[in-house]
């Protein structure tokens, strides 16, 4: 029997996990919520508030993901009307780059300038 491996699932289930602990039961995480004709990894709704994740992974010889999370999640970010949202980009390379180094968080703007917290691991 042959089998593809889902690549990401291990990254965003720890991140789901934290997250459920986050919201106590005062809300609930949806996993591919389905924002218009894309699918957005990660809707987080506690109490009043939504908040849109975008979870990437940095693969082996391939480039820095983030400057396509940051267009996807600004498509989401229009279609949910929210003004601001998280890129979440796991570093998964053979190699990644030292802990110092990809352990951050930082503000980005999109091009119709949405705040977008990035966060590396």
């Amino acid at each position: 029997m042959k089998t593809t491996a889902y690549h990401k699932a291990a990254s965003t289930l720890v991140l789901m996990a934290y997250l459920q602990r986050v919201v106590n039961g005062c809300g609930r995480i949806e996993r591919e919520y389905a924002a218009g004709s894309g699918r957005m990894d990660l809707l987080v709704v506690h109490l009043d508030v939504r908040m849109a994740i975008e979870v990437k992974i940095w693969r082996e010889n391939r480039v820095n993901p983030e400057k396509d999370g940051l267009v996807q999640i600004e498509c989401y970010l229009n279609r949910l009307d929210l003004l601001d949202g998280f890129l979440i980009s796991f570093d998964e390379r053979a190699e990644p780059l030292r802990w110092e180094e990809r352990l951050q968080s930082s503000q980005a703007a999109t091009a119709s300038d949405r705040l977008i917290t990035v966060m590396r691991g």
